[in-house]
């Protein structure tokens, strides 16, 4: 066996000086190192104060479209309303003219359906041979009379009730000549 020798560690061969120097430089390394951080810290604050300013836009914009959407839908829910309201007002108007026309009618056949037989009601536009087809006049006046309830059996009489209405050579046609 050999002996055993103790190693030793080799000493450094840095001088006093130069010792001090690599000290002041790992002083200012880690410095550096430092401040890196800081400055990477403030960076990603400033990103993370960037995307919470985005985040509270993007809900602000959100707000505003839903409230637009509110507006709408009430604006559509009221012009709908005045619809319905417009709608329910015709449909009663039309109630109460059929009502009016009914009751009218009504009187009309008890007032006048004596022996003129609804004649009296009967309105009828003048008669204008340049304008207007005798034909289709009478027929006019036939539906009116069916209309007003017109007896059949003063018929023959007509001729004297549409005799106001018609003039000129029509009276010829019509049989009042």
């Amino acid at each position: 066996m050999l002996p055993k020798t103790k190693r030793r560690k080799p000493k450094s061969k840095l001088t006093g000086n130069q010792k001090k120097a690599k000290i002041e430089a790992a002083k200012i390394e880690a410095e550096k190192m430092t401040a890196e951080n800081e400055r990477l810290k403030i960076e990603a604050a400033r990103e993370a104060e960037k995307a919470k300013i985005e985040a509270e836009k993007e809900i602000e914009m959100a707000k505003i479209a839903a409230q637009r959407e509110s507006e709408t839908e009430a604006r559509r829910n009221e012009i709908e309303a005045k619809s319905l309201e417009i709608e329910n007002q015709l449909h009663v108007r039309r109630l109460e003219s059929e009502v009016q026309i009914r009751t009218s009618s009504s009187e009309d056949s008890i007032e006048h359906r004596g022996i003129n037989g609804g004649m009296k009601t009967l309105k009828l536009p003048m008669f204008n041979e340049d304008k207007d087809d005798l034909d289709a006049y009478l027929n006019r006046f036939e539906r009116a009379c069916q209309a007003y309830a017109v007896n059949q059996s003063i018929n023959q009489s007509k001729r004297i009730y549409i005799a106001p209405y018609v003039a000129g050579e029509s009276d010829a046609r019509v049989g009042l000549g």
